[in-house]
């Protein structure tokens, strides 16, 4: 009797397996399908921040219930190799992220100056200042985006994490890459 059972559970269980390896293959194949869509799009940096907006979304769970953040503040993307320097990259990049936050995650975003708030030292170390409850209070929100990006010889990195202002936990981090293009390269080299 409970050999029938086995053998009627069997092919069920066999079936699953199937289906369990397909669904990865069909997700590399979508992968692949995305990497290619985005090296013949003429708007490459697009999809990219809103790859990462999809990514970072500021969202809580209470009781089973997924909320969005209503505000956040996000700084200026900075390349890794010099963090001091803005070029037309990252504020290009900066833009297209706001822009896919505000779409994708229905968020508030705030325009403030957060070199006030937010100190970076030579090694990119993001550090809150003492400032930082001017965030919470002030502008009500209580995370902040920090960016940056790295350009090599054939793809743009970019890194981005959604920082707590309370605690200063990175909270969700998202990296992705391009590849790179003239119109990549002439953004980062004006």
């Amino acid at each position: 009797m409970q050999y029938k059972k086995l053998i009627n559970f069997l092919p069920i269980v066999v079936f699953s397996l199937s289906q369990l390896s397909c669904s990865s293959i069909t997700s590399t194949v979508n992968y692949e399908a995305y990497k290619l869509g985005i090296e013949k799009s003429k708007a490459p940096l697009k999809y990219l921040a809103d790859r990462m907006a999809y990514h970072t979304c500021p969202t809580f769970e209470v009781y089973n219930k997924t909320y969005t953040i209503p505000v956040v503040a996000v700084m200026t993307y900075v390349d890794s190799n010099n963090i001091n320097y803005t070029s037309a990259l990252g504020k290009t990049l900066t833009e297209l992220f706001k822009d896919a936050l505000i779409r994708e995650c229905k968020v508030r975003i705030i325009e403030i100056n957060l070199s006030k708030y937010v100190t970076v030292n030579s090694h990119g170390d993001v550090a809150l200042s003492s400032d930082v409850k001017d965030l919470r209070t002030k502008f009500k929100t209580s995370y902040i985006y920090q960016g940056m990006y790295t350009l090599t010889r054939h793809q743009l990195i970019v890194y981005t994490r959604l920082i707590n202002v309370r605690t200063g936990n990175i909270d969700k981090a998202y990296t992705d890459e391009i590849p790179a293009n003239d119109e990549i390269r002439e953004l980062h080299d004006e």
